[in-house]
């Protein structure tokens, strides 16, 4: 059995290695879009130039299934189902394969990307307002965004980090087991809702903070110099903030809270199996 086994990977192996060596780069011609939508999978690598390009490299054997195409202003990144049967060959195709798109914009007002995809930014983002919808195992890297108002959602599972140039208004709902940072914050208002074991960390400053946490997740705010905040945690939340002036704040559940900065006017409303402190 044990010699079976063997004789199967190593078919596998041979049957998987010559296709992972066939890499198809293509340059895709598009109508204009402003937002992207990307799913199942794909490396979208995203720059900001004076002109607009889309180019893929991609393994051969999904080169037929690729598609890229713009649909009232969305470029959609994603691949046609495949309706082969199962076979060793088609299960070495689908081992590591490379699926890259290439997106240069001119401008940019809303990403949505799902099951698995990563994105990453190899210039910084300058644009009006921006919005994310984030789920599934999705991954944002090295955006530095300039932007008049930021709104941001993340769910199942999804990593994130945003470090924000200029932003006057900052949203963010984080849900699901993700783990978001929003760093280098200079808003005039932010508002956090955070649930479902997520972990958010925030850093920079806002005049007005409105902070939602339950359901287990951890809030990292310690390093976000809020003026105003209006707070709620409940059911095992755990986080930190830092508050100069006036603090209105919620604390149930078994939540715990450590505040900063010594606000002057505080209203306080804490459970007997809840925890705040001032530090």
């Amino acid at each position: 059995m044990k010699t079976l086994f063997t004789i199967i990977l190593a078919t596998v192996a041979f049957v998987s290695a010559p296709a992972q060596n066939r890499i198809i780069k293509q340059n895709r011609q598009v109508a204009s879009f402003s937002a992207i939508n990307a799913s199942g999978g794909w490396d979208v690598i995203v720059r900001q130039g004076d002109r607009q390009s889309v180019s893929i490299e991609v393994s051969e054997e999904v080169l037929d299934r690729a598609v890229v195409e713009v649909k009232n202003g969305t470029l959609h990144i994603y691949n046609k189902r495949n309706n082969r049967t199962f076979s060793l060959r088609n299960l070495g195709n689908t081992r590591n394969t490379i699926q890259k798109a290439y997106v240069t914009v001119t401008d940019l007002g809303k990403i949505e990307a799902s099951g698995g995809v990563d994105i990453s930014f190899e210039t910084p983002l300058k644009t009006g307002d921006f919005e994310l919808a984030l789920s599934g195992g999705t991954d944002l890297e090295n955006l530095r965004l300039d932007c008049r108002q930021f709104k941001g959602q993340f769910s199942g599972g999804c990593d994130a980090e945003i470090r924000f140039i200029s932003a006057q208004a900052v949203r963010a709902d984080v849900s699901g087991g993700s783990d978001v940072e929003l760093c280098d914050i200079s808003a005039q208002t932010t508002r956090i809702s955070a649930s479902g074991g997520c972990d958010i960390e925030l850093t920079g400053k806002t005049d007005e903070l409105t902070l939602t946490a339950s359901g287990g997740c951890d809030v990292s705010a310690s390093k976000l110099n809020a003026r105003n905040c209006n707070a709620d945690f409940s059911g095992a939340a755990d986080g930190s903030i830092r508050v100069t002036d006036r603090l209105d704040i919620t604390v149930s559940g078994s939540a715990d809270v450590t505040c900063f900065g010594n606000p002057g006017d505080v209203n306080k409303r804490v459970n007997k199996s809840s925890s705040l402190k001032f530090s």
